[in-house]
């Protein structure tokens, strides 16, 4: 099973920051000296705290100080200790709203808000794959929930392989529909098939999209979406 956390976080939460922080690895502690913004800083605590949360969640005995995360050269986070089998995990944060999968398999999960501003159009080329430009809708509002859509889609699975960005979004085609679920269509094959990997939409708060990818042929692994406020976060860390 999957597990999909979601987190709505807005955009100022007293105390959120030094309250989460002890709770953090040194090199974690570091990059939330770096950032400019405090709606920043209090989106990467709280995805950092959600992942330790949803850790201690899935393994009771393990408090939420105690796990240890290292972060790849790719930027791929991934669980040391302290227990084995070691959890695979993925975050994505977007305004609004922080996300956290765990798996037993590699897995990626990416959510976006909705920007009603930006101007997708300009970003087909670099996301969508030249099947799915021919046939994309009509421009409307229905079409820009579909654009990201498919980008959380794309996203999540290239957080799964571990890849991030370093492989273009267009290189990938996804189809689904009202009536029938997502799927990836084509990929390169020095990545990976279509049918080693499985993908799922997860239903985040109103104005967000959000979707799970996971290793394994597509519909193996349940997605158990789990909705989870802020007070519970502070709590578990004291």
């Amino acid at each position: 099973m999957i597990e999909a956390w979601l987190l709505p976080v807005p955009g100022s939460v007293p105390d959120l920051v030094e309250r989460v922080r002890p709770g953090l690895a040194d090199w974690e502690q570091a990059r939330l000296e770096r950032f400019a913004f405090e709606p920043d800083r209090v989106l990467y605590a709280a995805a950092h705290g959600l992942l330790r949360l949803a850790l201690t969640f899935r393994h009771p005995s393990v408090p939420v100080a105690q796990w240890e995360v290292e972060r790849t050269a790719a930027g791929a986070l991934v669980v040391i200790g302290p227990v084995t089998p070691t959890p695979q995990v993925s975050l994505s944060h977007t305004k609004g709203l922080v996300a956290c999968a765990v798996a037993a398999v590699p897995v990626g999960i990416d959510v976006e808000a909705v920007d009603p501003r930006l101007d997708v159009a300009s970003l087909f080329e670099r996301v969508l794959s030249p099947s799915e430009r021919a046939a994309w809708p009509a421009p409307g509002d229905a079409a820009r929930r579909r654009f990201f859509q498919t980008w959380v889609l794309k996203e999540a699975l290239l957080k799964g392989l571990g890849l991030g960005l370093q492989c273009e979004p267009a290189t990938i085609s996804v189809a689904f529909s009202e009536t029938t679920p997502p799927a990836i269509v084509e990929m390169p094959a020095a990545i990976a098939r279509p049918a080693d990997w499985g993908v799922a939409f997860v239903d985040p708060p109103p104005g967000h999209v959000g979707a799970v990818a996971h290793r394994g042929p597509p519909g193996s692994a349940a997605v158990a979406p789990r909705l989870i406020g802020l007070e519970t976060l502070l709590a578990s860390f004291g």
